[in-house]
């Protein structure tokens, strides 16, 4: 299918439900994925560096305040395009001394001067894949990075999409997040191609990481992550997601949930890169 590819799910955020929405996924990946992604950016040094980081695409700063509160000796600098997200963040966000938020569209505008030359590192978190060209911003970050900066990159991949026993719910929601991504122009695939983009950019890969986060390791709220991305792709998307078809899959892990309890797995698909420019 030939689309004119444009931002994903991130269009258009001008409906306070859809603000709201995104607010809650925010909050659930923050809070699900969080912890053992920190863990894996500690292992790889990622506060050794000594410098500021650039938080890219950082929407409502919930993952920003927290990277914040998990480094607080380094100092984070967000930059998001959508101003409704950014109030969000002014108005619910508790402000701490080292994260700030500018208002910026890194596909058209330059870095705020407030910005630019402050940071040694830079974190993509689940944004790329919603980047209308994901090179050209993967290559203004390599020339905004001194030598010896470096990139950490997290994005979702759907080749790694599992349950198990098999659970129709969850078939719907891969089903509908591949029609709406194929709608949209959301890459499916990020997560497998950023390695790719980096080294084409004249990043040297250092460091991937297949990261398939288990219900075992975050709980059984996978699902209801699940259920409110199917929501939030009901906001965006009312001709393929209808709220029928939304309370059908609420029902269906309901009645999966009373049958099997707690004795089912569940994977959450993420591919971590870190890159350094020589």
């Amino acid at each position: 299918m030939n689309i004119e590819k444009h931002s994903g799910m991130m269009t258009e955020l001008h409906s306070d439900t859809l603000v709201q929405t995104w607010d809650s996924i925010l909050a659930i990946q923050t809070d699900l994925f969080g912890p053992e992604e920190v863990n894996l950016l500690k292992s790889w040094g990622f506060e050794e560096n000594g410098g500021g980081v650039l938080d890219i695409g950082c929407g409502n700063g919930a993952y920003g305040h927290f990277l914040a509160k998990e480094f607080p000796y380094v100092k984070f600098y967000g930059i998001e395009k959508h101003p409704n997200l950014i109030r969000n963040a002014q108005e619910k966000l508790i402000k701490i001394n080292n994260y700030s938020i500018f208002n910026c569209d890194l596909n058209t505008h330059l870095l705020p001067d407030d910005v630019a030359g402050q940071f040694n590192q830079c974190l993509l978190r689940l944004v790329l894949q919603h980047c209308p060209d994901p090179f050209k911003i993967i290559k203004k970050v390599y020339d905004s990075l001194p030598k010896g900066g470096r990139i950490f990159v997290i994005e979702e991949d759907d080749d790694f999409f599992k349950m198990y026993p098999d659970c129709k719910a969850f078939n719907d929601v891969v089903r509908i997040w591949k029609t709406v991504c194929e709608t949209e122009g959301t890459e499916r695939y990020m997560g497998a191609k950023v390695p790719i983009l980096l080294k084409r950019a004249g990043f040297n890969v250092k460091k991937v990481k297949v990261l398939p986060q288990s219900n075992f390791e975050v709980g059984p709220q996978l699902i209801d992550y699940l259920i409110e991305s199917v929501n939030l792709m009901h906001l965006t998307n009312k001709e393929i997601v209808s709220l029928e078809r939304v309370a059908s899959i609420k029902q269906g892990f309901d009645r999966y949930l009373e049958k099997h309890e707690d004795h089912w797995f569940a994977t959450y698909p993420e591919i971590v890169t870190m890159a350094e420019k020589i």
